[in-house]
């Protein structure tokens, strides 16, 4: 399917299925990014990782343990009851969402350089690394 179909697809759900799970705790996907845009509810069955972190504060959505079957039959039935649309309150997306991730990125590499490059050559600093 064309990426820009899919997209509008997103934007007229009732609800978006995230999965996240794994050990990667601070691993988070495009799609996260991407549903957070379509500005829809996220059902998400997830690790305590920062997916699920992400979700809970921008209050886009419902988080549940993939374990946790009583918990995910309660959220599909919020889906379908309307209780998860009635609790989608979104707020402090644009953290998450392009360019500001970039430029979070950008700053934090940029200090890194610029520490790298106040440590003198031939400090005993630069000599215990070498």
């Amino acid at each position: 399917m064309p990426k820009p179909q899919a997209l509008a697809l997103q934007r007229a759900a009732d609800a978006l299925l995230l999965i996240s799970t794994g050990p990667h705790q601070q691993v988070v996907t495009a799609k996260l990014a991407e549903y957070l845009l379509a500005e829809r509810p996220i059902l998400a069955v997830s690790s305590e990782n920062a997916a699920a972190r992400i979700i809970r504060e921008t209050r886009t959505g419902v988080v549940v343990a993939p374990d946790d079957v009583d918990a995910l039959a309660d959220a599909l039935q919020s889906c379908l009851d309307g209780r998860l649309a009635a609790s989608f309150q979104p707020r402090g997306l644009e953290r998450y969402v392009q360019p500001a991730p970039a430029r979070e990125f950008a700053a934090v590499i940029e200090a890194a350089i610029e520490r790298r490059a106040r440590i003198a050559p031939g400090s005993r600093r630069d000599r215990a690394r070498g």
